[in-house]
């Protein structure tokens, strides 16, 4: 916008100091020569190349692995959690979407309904086969679950009344 002000400026003057000396200023967009801005060429040129290296700047970042805990430059490990929490506050989704707890323990996850009103609950299953299934909690509360010890795998947690609400619980 400062670069379009400033050549209406220049060009607003020009016109102004031709019709103050008596001659019909003649159109400068007549000659297409003359009224490309050559001089304002590398400013747009500047200005394109910082657009396009700040555009793909994270998805070069992106290509480069971060380091990992063992320098690997693999993703972190996360260690298994014997207290999982896992929290409720919309119908899509629940505030996690990964568990990692130990293998062949069982554990109590700790699950916090804060919807007022809408009934929610937690079901573990290894593929369509239930292997815990929780009572249905209506918010704004707080349950205990007692869940049976998992052999180490991958298996989905689900609420059973809202079924895009899904995550995957690591065992291991």
């Amino acid at each position: 916008a400062i670069v379009a002000v400033i050549g209406w400026l220049r060009d607003a003057g020009r016109e102004y100091r031709a019709v103050d000396a008596g001659h019909l200023p003649e159109p400068v967009t007549r000659d297409p020569e003359r009224a490309f801005p050559k001089s304002l060429v590398p400013l747009y040129g500047a200005i394109a190349g910082i657009s396009i290296a700040l555009t793909l700047f994270p998805v070069v970042i992106g290509l480069f692995p971060g380091a990992g805990p063992d320098g690997s430059g693999g993703p972190p490990v996360e260690s298994p959690n014997a207290a999982p929490q896992l929290a409720a506050n919309s119908v899509l989704t629940f505030t996690t979407d990964k568990l990692v707890v130990p293998a062949d323990t069982p554990l109590q996850l700790t699950f916090d309904n804060q919807q007022a009103g809408v009934p929610h609950n937690v079901h573990i299953r290894q593929g369509e086969a239930p292997l815990f299934e929780g009572e249905d909690v209506t918010g704004p509360a707080s349950v205990v679950y007692d869940v049976p010890a998992l052999p180490a795998g991958e298996y989905t947690f689900i609420c059973s009344i809202h079924p895009p609400m899904t995550g995957t619980l690591i065992s291991q």
